[in-house]
C-alpha cells in the first residue's frame, strides 16, 4: 500500500444511521492531508476487527464512525497488532459512553472531523479479560446484558430509553452471586447483583458514578452492588449512579490494575456492551498506554 493512508472504519446502521453522513466530510478532510483514504463499512458484527488485522499496519492512521461496540473491535483488533496507527473516531452511537468520557459526544461535524484526522493522539489505557482485550467496560449481573439484547433497529428509534425498556426486564429476574476476589489491596468477598469493571466515567448511557475518569492512570474504576437490600434501595442505587453517586450503603467501589474474580456459578460477562464469555473464574488487568487515540480531552 503505497503513501500515508488513512483507513476508515465506518457501521452504517450505528445510532440513528447517521455515520454515513460524515463520510463525505471525512474523506474531503484526509484527502486535503494528502492521504488516500481507504474506506470499508461494517455489515455485521466482527467486520471491524477483520477490516483491522488485515490493514492496520499497513496505514498510517484509522479513522472509525459507529458506536461503542464499533469502536471496541477495532480497538481490540488493534491489541494483536505489533504496529498500532493512532485512532481517531466520530461517535455515531446510541450512547456513546466512551465519547462522552473523552469529549467527542457533542461536537459540530467539523469539529469531529478535525479531532479525528489530527495528530499523534494520546496514550490511553485498555483492559484484558481472560486474555480478550477491552476498551471501556466489562461487566455482569443485572443490567449488565441489556445492550446486546436490545435490537439494533429498537435502539435506532427509541435512542437511550430502548436500553430502559429493555432493563425492565430485569427487575424481576434479579440474581445474586457470591464472589471471591483478589485486587492489588487483598482479598474481598460477598454477594452482589451487579459489577462494573471500567476505565470509563459512564457505562450504559446513564451509569455516572464517577466524575471524572483518568483513563491513562493504570488502574480501573471498579463498583459492585451488593444483594440484600430492598427494591426501594435498589431504585435508590439506580438513581444515584445516573446522578453519579455512590454513597449508598449497597455500592461497594475501588480502583485497582489486576483484579481476579471466583464465582460459585458462571458470570456473564459483558465486554463494551457486547456478549462476552461465561466464566468461574475471570482474570481481569489494566494494559497501560496501550492505545493511542485523538480525543478532545
Amino acid at each position: 500500500m503505497q503513501g500515508k493512508t488513512t483507513l476508515v472504519v465506518y457501521n452504517p446502521v450505528a445510532g440513528s444511521e447517521g455515520a454515513g453522513e460524515y463520510l463525505k466530510d471525512l474523506v474531503e478532510a484526509i484527502s486535503a492531508k494528502g492521504h488516500p483514504a481507504l474506506v470499508f463499512a461494517t455489515r455485521k458484527e466482527g467486520d471491524a476487527k477483520t477490516i483491522v488485522r488485515a490493514y492496520g499496519e499497513e496505514v498510517e492512521d484509522i479513522v472509525t464512525m459507529g458506536g461503542d461496540g464499533t469502536l471496541s473491535e477495532v480497538t481490540s483488533a488493534l491489541m494483536t497488532l505489533q504496529h498500532r496507527p493512532p485512532v481517531g473516531y466520530i461517535p455515531a452511537g446510541t450512547t456513546n459512553d466512551f465519547a462522552s468520557g473523552v469529549g467527542l459526544s457533542e461536537l459540530s461535524p467539523e469539529r469531529a472531523v478535525a479531532i479525528a484526522t489530527t495528530g499523534e493522539g494520546q496514550a490511553l489505557d485498555m483492559g484484558r479479560i481472560n486474555g480478550t482485550p477491552f476498551l471501556y467496560v466489562a461487566a455482569f449481573g443485572t443490567f449488565a446484558t441489556v445492550s446486546y439484547r436490545t435490537s439494533q433497529a429498537k435502539k435506532n428509534v427509541l435512542g437511550k430509553m430502548a436500553y430502559f425498556l429493555e432493563g425492565l426486564r430485569d427487575l424481576a429476574e434479579i440474581e445474586s452471586y457470591h464472589l471471591e476476589m483478589e485486587t492489588d489491596h487483598g482479598h474481598e468477598s460477598g454477594d452482589f447483583l451487579l459489577g462494573l469493571i471500567t476505565n470509563s466515567n459512564r457505562v450504559a448511557g446513564f451509569i455516572n458514578f464517577t466524575d471524572q475518569t483518568d483513563y491513562a492512570d493504570g488502574v480501573f474504576e471498579v463498583l459492585l452492588v451488593k444483594s440484600g437490600f430492598s427494591a426501594l434501595d435498589y431504585a435508590a442505587v439506580a438513581r444515584d449512579l445516573a446522578a453519579g453517586r455512590t454513597t449508598h450503603p449497597a455500592c461497594f467501589t475501588f480502583q485497582t490494575s489486576t483484579l481476579t474474580i471466583r464465582s460459585e456459578k458462571p458470570l456473564q460477562w459483558t465486554i463494551d456492551g457486547e456478549e462476552g464469555d461465561n466464566a468461574v473464574e475471570s482474570h481481569i488487568e489494566v494494559m497501560p498506554n496501550a492505545l493511542r487515540m485523538r480525543t478532545a480531552l
